[in-house]
């Protein structure tokens, strides 16, 4: 699942932007601020062919929430918050972060891939029948073509 690291590192420099804009501009932490953030980076990638909507927004959500929650726990915990420390919580917790959503992606995908191949087994199965069995119409037409292209 190489396409979160790109993903991962402008997430990283993103998060990294706003809190040197805290700093500079001596305004206060905003989670609401940090979502738009993240999802903004997020978004600018675009889904991998293949995979569903609802897995790529699932991966969102978990980046999301682990970064904010991880972000503003150590934020709690700090009470007084240096921001290079704060830079330090979130390039500490980002990996970990993104190294879930991976394992939790390439589960989810090895779910969907069983399936899809699955349905693809059934689907080609009941097609060899559909060809194969006179009851069925289509076989009727490919004899009767078959027998046509004989007489010629």
């Amino acid at each position: 699942m190489d396409f979160f690291q790109d993903i991962r590192s402008d997430i990283g420099v993103g998060v990294t932007e706003y809190f040197e804009q805290l700093k500079t501009l001596n305004i206060c932490f905003s989670v609401d601020m940090l979502e738009n953030i993240i999802s903004t980076e997020f978004y600018k990638h675009e889904k991998p062919i293949g995979v569903y909507q609802t897995t790529w927004d699932e991966c969102f959500d978990m980046i999301l929430d682990g970064t904010i929650i991880g972000v503003y726990m150590n934020m709690i915990e700090l009470m007084y918050c240096d921001l290079e420390d704060v830079m330090a919580v979130v390039a500490e917790i980002t990996p970990a972060v993104f190294q879930r959503v991976r394992d939790r992606f390439a589960s989810i995908m090895q779910t969907e891939m069983d399936m899809a191949e699955s349905a693809a087994r059934r689907i080609q199965g009941a097609w060899r029948v559909a060809i194969a069995n006179p009851n069925y119409e289509v076989c009727k037409r490919r004899l009767l073509n078959e027998f046509n292209d004989l007489k010629t």
